[in-house]
């Protein structure tokens, strides 16, 4: 036995004998919560970087986030509706927290520029990411363009590879967001499609396992708080808050200015009415994802119970 530890004794039997050492709780580890390479996701970042009981983790794709939640190495997850859907549908118990931002024109498709709709993209190759969300956007772009899966090559890509495989030549399109999608516009590149074309079908929230609401709910609240407070600062004060966000994240002021351009922060009271309940305008929107998606595939079938608050008959938190 070394020094240190025989020194420690007579203050180790001390605590053992006043009941202290049995007594003592273990501290809480902090709420983990992992986010992708997103500039949407950027403010969330912020808000939770200033709080001891938060541990903010990125990844440089989604995917990579759902691993490690479904693994249960992260306690929420900033996703979109349609990956919270899978989540649900593979039978984890999550519940929506705090939807995040309504995208407006900041994820699309986009096609070297000679090509000139939708329809011509058969027998073209696109890159797309590996995510439920790039299924989702590729099916939607495919039924809009009137094609099948199997009229087009489908090149799986993650986000950050998209602009070294269109400068080379290994894909014709892409499904893509923000920063890559002007990249790629600038790049002789075509918007055939974006988010302006399906409104309120791509939501970010924040999903978080059920259990650990109950465990981190004071956490939870904090990072709310800080949350509504950044995306008012943005609205009310963006020349100071946008490099606030810029120096958190490490993106530049100006590829969020610009991802911005295509995005909605819902304030406080908008949060609150999208998380009203099974009526609200969110569980509108995911249910009626749910029925696409089931319809494209991307769900073996409607998930049984929908993330709270959209099911109608789950008990309180």
């Amino acid at each position: 036995m070394n020094k240190i530890s025989l020194l420690a004794l007579p203050l180790l039997g001390l605590l053992v004998l006043f009941g202290q050492g049995a007594c003592t709780p273990h501290p809480q580890p902090p709420l983990a919560i992992g986010i992708n390479t997103w500039p949407g996701y950027a403010p969330l970042w912020l808000a939770g970087e200033s709080l001891d009981d938060i541990h903010m983790v990125q990844y440089p794709s989604t995917s990579d986030v759902i691993k490690d939640f479904q693994g249960e190495i992260l306690d929420a997850a900033a996703v979109t509706l349609d990956e919270a859907l899978k989540l649900a549908a593979s039978g984890m118990d999550i519940d929506i927290v705090l939807p995040l931002d309504v995208s407006h024109g900041a994820d699309g498709l986009v096609a070297k520029d000679t090509i000139h709709e939708l329809a011509e993209l058969k027998g073209k190759r696109i890159g797309v990411e590996n995510t439920a969300l790039g299924a989702y956007l590729l099916g939607r772009s495919l039924e809009k363009a009137g094609l099948k899966t199997n009229d087009v090559i489908i090149v799986p890509l993650e986000i950050p590879d998209h602009p070294k495989a269109w400068a080379n030549g290994a894909i014709d399109a892409a499904i893509t967001f923000e920063p890559q999608l002007s990249q790629l516009r600038a790049a002789n590149g075509r918007i055939l499609l974006d988010t302006r074309d399906l409104p309120n079908e791509v939501i970010d929230v924040l999903v978080v396992r059920r259990d650990a609401v109950r465990e981190h709910r004071d956490a939870l609240e904090r990072l709310s708080a800080s949350w509504h407070q950044i995306i008012a600062n943005l609205d009310s004060q963006p020349s100071l808050t946008l490099p606030a966000i810029a120096t958190a994240s490490g993106y530049s002021t100006d590829a969020l200015r610009l991802a911005y351009s295509g995005l909605t922060f819902p304030n406080r009271s908008n949060a609150e009415m999208m998380l009203a309940g099974p009526m609200s305008p969110l569980c509108s929107s995911l249910r009626g994802m749910a029925a696409i998606m089931v319809g494209q595939g991307l769900l073996p079938h409607h998930p049984g119970r929908l993330p709270f608050p959209c099911h109608e008959g789950r008990d309180a938190r």
